[in-house]
């Protein structure tokens, strides 16, 4: 259910918000276990993650009753949506292992 409502969640973004919060992706989804509430993870080619945070807060009441008409349920997850720090801390675990890098290679 949660790859189900992570397609159409970007499918919406895609195709009736892109132009308001320019390319959005949607990383991941997380339903808890009583399908009351789902975590939206995102992330985007911008700077302020905190803008595209408030944006998507904005138009959350939209989004909902979008999902709601697509997946056409008894019961949809209450989203809410989060920065996903994925690709951030990636880089940031890779940053510091090249630096131990550089550091034992000039030990030898």
């Amino acid at each position: 259910m949660a790859e189900v409502i992570k397609n159409e969640l970007a499918s919406i973004l895609k195709e009736e918000l892109a132009e308001h919060l320019g390319i959005v992706t949607i990383t991941g989804v997380k339903i808890q276990n009583d399908f009351k509430a789902a975590r939206v993870y995102v992330s985007h080619l911008g700077e302020n993650d905190r803008e595209l945070l408030q944006a998507l807060e904005r138009k959350k009441t939209f989004i909902q009753h979008a999902l709601n008409s697509r997946l056409m349920l008894r019961y949809t997850p209450k989203i809410s949506f989060f920065r996903d720090t994925g690709l951030e801390n990636s880089l940031k675990v890779e940053s510091l292992l090249q630096k131990i890098k550089k550091k034992r290679g000039g030990q030898r």
